[in-house]
Order: C-alpha cells, then sequence, then structure tokens
C-alpha cells in the first residue's frame, strides 16, 4: 500500500473549509502542487503563494547584510558607510514586502509569514517599537479576524498590536523641562538609567573617557549589526580611552536584558522609549543614533555630523 504524505497543513484547512466532505478534483485542482513519486511512497508538495519568493528575499537581504559586514571587518567600509547601508537595506526590503505581500492581501499566509521574517534572529518587522510596522501586523490581524475569528493566531496577533499601540501611542505634548542638577558646566545634559542589574549608571561619571552616546532598540533588524559594528570599534579603541553608554529603547524589558548580557560597555534601557525625554533632550531623530563626547564631558559630534566614525574617535582619544 502506497503511503501519503502531505506538507504543511493544506489538507487539514481543505477538511474544514469543506466541512468534512470528500474533495472533489475541481477543489483539488485550486491549490497548486507538485507530486513525487518513489518505490513506495508519494510525496505530494503544497505551494503557498509567495512563500518561495519571501524566503528567497530574506536569504538575499541577510547575504546583503553579512557583506556589509564582512566589508566593514574588512576596513573596506566605514562605520558611518555601513550604518547607512544597512538603513537603506532595511529600508527597501520593507516596503517592498510592505506593499507587496502585506497591504496588497493581508488575509493570505504569506502575509502572515512575512511579519515574522527575521534578521540576525530579529525581526524585520518590528511590532514592539515601530510604528509603521505596529500597522502591518494590524493589517493583518483584522483581515485574519474577519476569516477565522476563533483561531488562536488571531488571537495573538491582535494582542500584538495591542501592546504595540500602546507602546507606540505618543503621549500628549507638554512643555520640556530639564532638571537644573542635569546640566553640569560643560552644558552637558546627564542621563541616569539602570543597567541590566538595576544599577543605576550616570553618562557625567564617564568623564576622562571619550564616550561613545547610543541611542538604540535592540529588537529590530539593525540592532544586531549596529552592535556588531559597535563591537568591533570597542575592542580597537577601549584600551585607548574609548567608552560606550548605551541607551535601549526597547519596550521588552526582558529581551533587551538577554540581548545586552554579554556587551563589555556601558548599557542601560530607558523605559520610556522613543517618547522619553532623555530622547528629546538629545534630538534623537532616528534609531540607532549616536554621538561622540569628549574626555571633558563636552558633546562634540552628533551622528549626521560624522562622516567617519573611527577617525572621529581616534581624533577624541
Amino acid at each position: 500500500m502506497k503511503k501519503h504524505l502531505i506538507l504543511m497543513t493544506v489538507a487539514a484547512t481543505l477538511l474544514t473549509s469543506c466541512g468534512g466532505s470528500k474533495t472533489t478534483t475541481a477543489e483539488a485542482d485550486k491549490f497548486d502542487y507538485t507530486v513525487e513519486q518513489f518505490a513506495d511512497l508519494q510525496i505530494l508538495r503544497y505551494k503557498v503563494p509567495g512563500f518561495e519568493e519571501l524566503t528567497l528575499k530574506q536569504i538575499n537581504l541577510q547575504k546583503n547584510v553579512d557583506e556589509q559586514l564582512n566589508a566593514l571587518r574588512a576596513n573596506k567600509l566605514g562605520h558611518d558607510t555601513f550604518e547607512e547601508n544597512l538603513a537603506t537595506l532595511l529600508k527597501n526590503y520593507k516596503e517592498d514586502v510592505k506593499v507587496n505581500y502585506i497591504f496588497a492581501a493581508p488575509n493570505t499566509a504569506a502575509a502572515y509569514f512575512a511579519l515574522f521574517q527575521k534578521l540576525n534572529d530579529y525581526l524585520i518587522f518590528d511590532p514592539l517599537n515601530n510604528k509603521d510596522d505596529v500597522k502591518c501586523f494590524a493589517a493583518v490581524a483584522t483581515s485574519l479576524n474577519n476569516t477565522y475569528p476563533d483561531a488562536v493566531r488571531s488571537k495573538n496577533l491582535y494582542n500584538i498590536v495591542i501592546k504595540g499601540m500602546k507602546n507606540t501611542r505618543q503621549p500628549q505634548a507638554k512643555a520640556l523641562e530639564i532638571p537644573q542638577e542635569k546640566i553640569v558646566e560643560t552644558g552637558i545634559i546627564d542621563i541616569a538609567l539602570r543597567d541590566i542589574h538595576g544599577n543605576v549608571r550616570k553618562l557625567t561619571d564617564l568623564k576622562g573617557k571619550v564616550v561613545l552616546l547610543d541611542f538604540s532598540v535592540f529588537q529590530s533588524p539593525a540592532g544586531a549589526p549596529h552592535n556588531m559594528m559597535l563591537r568591533e570599534l570597542y575592542n580597537e579603541y577601549a584600551k585607548q580611552g574609548l567608552e560606550i553608554y548605551q541607551v535601549s529603547l526597547d519596550a521588552d524589558e526582558h529581551y533587551w536584558k538577554t540581548a545586552a548580557d554579554n556587551l563589555p560597555w556601558v548599557c542601560v534601557r530607558d523605559g520610556n522609549g522613543v517618547y522619553s525625554t532623555n530622547v528629546a533632550v538629545y534630538n534623537v531623530r532616528q534609531v540607532p543614533s549616536i554621538f561622540l563626547i569628549n574626555r571633558n564631558n563636552e558633546l562634540k559630534l552628533r551622528g549626521e555630523d560624522i562622516k567617519n566614525l573611527e577617525a572621529a574617535v581616534k581624533s577624541l582619544l
């Protein structure tokens, strides 16, 4: 007797949609599949539209990011160019997938699959920290809920969207007041936040070192490559007096603690995320965002004014 192995769960979908009745040839023809015949085994491979294309796009994105990182490590690419190229790769990829897969057909399996694609084990679409990405999750959640209101995945997506909307909701604007004690003589505004061990770490306590102040979201696709770039820089210049004070704007504290556990520099978290006072006073326009502070606690350069990050760091050491 021949055995039939059906890959994926399309068969279950067929039974559900047909109310348990026998599937006719016409109904079966709606699905694209191939048959592989062996001695005593017949394999039916069902093809879900969009899966293969999205997977290839994801593989190509990872390859391009790895090439950029390798070029950085080989000193063929500057840190600033690396950051720009990484941001461009991610922006173009997300725009393509968002327009052609998620918003084009939010009720499809491909749209759901697109939401959970990863780059370096980080979700490409960030449902907790990025307002535009939350909209993508909301589109699919709404569509799936209309079709499968009792499905577990529909409910899980809605929970993710609700949490994301809460995290990215812009608070009511109010006058920004900076406590006088936070402003030191040089004019730098101090930051005092807790690290993964619960200890308060102050930015101004690093006086005497050249400090790279960094605002990042670990749970973003740019998080891992950005930290790899920082590690290269830190390993090269830490002994000469470079310190990194990294402010995480992640909504998920547990995720941040896990990701930051093995970092050798000062890593703290601002629970108010992108709407925190620290983000406002430093006029952070995007993440990741870098600032350079000299040994006297004087703010010297911000990211968009730095043409070559490594050269800028060396000039302050």
